[in-house]
């Protein structure tokens, strides 16, 4: 018969992002990029993406296990859609008024 240290359950923890900021920079992010047409929500969206993500590298050690990738995504993507944003609003000002 075995001793009660064999009813023990292994548990394997997975790493986790310890840091909220990052991941949600990067889920609004792709959001903004969605939506990046509604003119004045998406580029806010963006914005407001990148922020948090430039806050959560201002603010913790980023690091690959941390959730850097998270961040720099955030970024990234960020920037994507407010440029699709700016340039939605610019050609479509042009498309309309120009041919009109």
């Amino acid at each position: 018969m075995k001793g009660p240290e064999s009813a023990m359950i292994e548990v394997h923890e997975l790493p986790a992002v310890t840091r909220g900021l990052a991941v949600a920079s990067f889920g609004m992010s792709f959001f903004a990029l969605i939506i990046f047409w509604w003119i004045p929500f998406g580029f806010l969206l963006s914005a407001a993406a990148t922020t948090l993500a430039v806050l959560s590298i201002l603010l913790g050690v980023r690091t690959v296990a941390r959730g850097l990738y998270y961040a720099l995504g955030g970024i990234l993507v960020g920037g994507v859609a407010a440029t699709a944003t700016l340039l939605t609003t610019k050609l479509s000002h042009w498309l309309f008024v120009q041919f009109h």
